[in-house]
């Protein structure tokens, strides 16, 4: 698995990131941050890999061997809004995780909520997750997202490219119909995590809040003229209690 980042609004203030890494096929059922004003401060991100990973292009360049859960300390200058990885023998795109904030690193704020957006396609399964630094349990009451995703479910009439496992092929007009069936496959594959480890479509929490009824993927564009009305993001609790949390992300190949 190859990690990158990119640009997103994180601000995290001790500790690594870590990974972990499955030599088998997974099934889904990560950590976040404490913050500032707003803000989560992520502690120590980890991932868990699938697979071993590549080097990253940008950022951190770090082989997460299969099994491996990989703490990740040191800043990051590139692709600060995103957390991105891919197959070491795979295709060549990224998955991705859109931080929509710029995060640099282990032990500084993320001032953001993050989300998934797979319109493009995919290569992996993943979560992500804040946890609590001390206890490890989830950390706030929209914790964290997973993408249960897998080759041999990809929708009829799209299928395996250089780019991506299951390839949407899309395109301006294509990410713009929330009734596709690639847009459907997203919804349908997607889940929030809730504090109590319960997994849903839209976050419901045993304590509302502005989180409460989100999605926590784009699986067709906001501009769509069959767009929900859904809010789409995670980690609004945890920013505005101002979290300190451990990002982790977990990545299973797709096929």
């Amino acid at each position: 698995v190859k990690h990158t980042s990119r640009d997103s609004s994180v601000g995290s203030r001790s500790g690594a990131l870590h990974a972990t890494a499955m030599s088998h096929r997974c099934s889904f059922g990560g950590v976040v941050a404490a913050a500032a004003v707003a803000c989560s401060l992520i502690a120590a991100p980890a991932f868990a890999a699938a697979a071993e990973e590549a080097p990253s292009a940008s950022s951190w360049s770090r082989w997460v061997a299969a099994g491996e859960t990989a703490s990740i300390e040191g800043r990051r200058s590139e692709d600060l809004g995103r957390l991105s990885w891919r197959l070491q023998d795979g295709p060549w795109g990224y998955d991705y995780i859109e931080l929509n904030g710029a995060w640099t690193g282990a032990g500084t704020d993320l001032c953001a909520h993050p989300n998934y957006a797979t319109w493009f396609g995919f290569s992996t399964s993943s979560r992500y997750e804040a946890l609590d630094p001390s206890s490890g349990q989830l950390s706030c009451a929209d914790a964290g997202a997973e993408v249960d995703f897998s080759a041999a479910s990809c929708p009829a009439g799209f299928g395996p490219s250089s780019r991506f496992a299951c390839d949407f092929r899309a395109t301006q007009d294509s990410i713009r119909d929330c009734a596709s069936t690639q847009a459907l496959y997203q919804e349908h594959h997607t889940r929030c995590i809730s504090d109590d480890g319960s997994r849903a479509s839209r976050y419901s929490s045993s304590l509302p809040g502005e989180w409460s009824g989100n999605w926590a993927n784009f699986p067709c564009a906001p501009e769509s003229s069959n767009w929900p009305g859904y809010g789409v993001g995670t980690w609004i609790d945890c920013t505005n209690k101002r979290k300190s949390v451990v990002l982790k992300v977990t990545l299973c190949p797709a096929f």
